[in-house]
């Protein structure tokens, strides 16, 4: 087009191409089905080293007491994902879903 501006062809294009991104987005699934929960009666957790530390119920501050709670994620038993993982190869490969 001859009154296309020098730089709106390019606008143009990255724009769809933002679009495009965005609407591929929204079908991602993760490989295997999760449940993610907030636990407030943690008595152990394990800290960014691998060692298991002991939690406090709760912590003592100037404006009062504080208690800790944990968001934590965890395989889905009850997932849609029957027999393995999603995007295995269930012929050659047996995949299952373990909490680290």
């Amino acid at each position: 087009d001859s009154s296309t501006q020098p730089g709106q062809a390019a606008n143009r294009t990255f724009k769809s191409k933002r679009s495009l991104e965005g609407s591929l987005r929204r079908g991602e699934m993760s490989v295997c089905d999760s449940v993610n929960v907030w636990v407030t009666d943690k008595r152990t957790a394990v800290d960014i080293r691998g060692k298991t530390v002991t939690v406090l119920s709760e912590v003592r501050t100037l404006t009062g007491p504080l208690r800790q709670y944990f968001f934590e994620t965890k395989c889905n038993p009850a997932g849609g994902t029957v027999g393995g993982c999603r995007g295995v190869d269930r012929r050659h490969w047996i995949s299952e879903c373990k909490a680290k």
